[in-house]
């Protein structure tokens, strides 16, 4: 199997609508209320430091294992072999559904920590149905 082959899913934009929508709130107020180009500068930069945040994250799904990276300002990496996964479910608010994104959990065997979460990704039910079927098909090259 080629272990090249790589997925990368990183969290939905709209997970982070609520600061997207507090960072221009705060360049219109700097622009039409205070005039002011420091408050336009720094609803820019808040703007620009939520994009960051949000691209930090990411979800690799390759052919042998699941991988979780977060690189910000500190570096922290989990990668679960398909052959520890147990189970695999996933969340949605109401308020999620109609905009497709939701929670991914991943149970694994052997570790005694919370289970591992690929938050706010889109179409959750894809993401699941992905790992699901690189499961069955790492178990039958384990098999051969």
């Amino acid at each position: 199997m080629d272990s090249k082959k790589k997925i990368v899913i990183r969290p939905s934009p709209v997970a982070y609508g609520d600061h997207y929508v507090l960072s221009v709130v705060f360049i219109l107020f700097g622009v039409f209320v205070l005039r002011s180009v420091a408050a336009v500068v720094m609803g820019i930069i808040f703007f620009l430091f939520v994009d960051k945040l949000r691209r930090s994250h990411r979800y690799i799904i390759d052919d042998t294992h699941l991988r979780i990276e977060y690189r910000f300002l500190s570096r922290s990496e989990v990668t679960i072999p398909y052959h520890q996964i147990q189970n695999i479910r996933i969340e949605q608010s109401i308020v999620d559904r109609p905009l497709h994104i939701g929670m991914v959990f991943v149970d694994t065997a052997g570790t005694h920590s919370e289970e591992i979460v690929l938050n706010e990704v889109y179409y959750p039910e894809k993401v699941k149905e992905l790992i699901e079927k690189k499961m069955n098909s790492n178990k039958k090259e384990n098999q051969k």
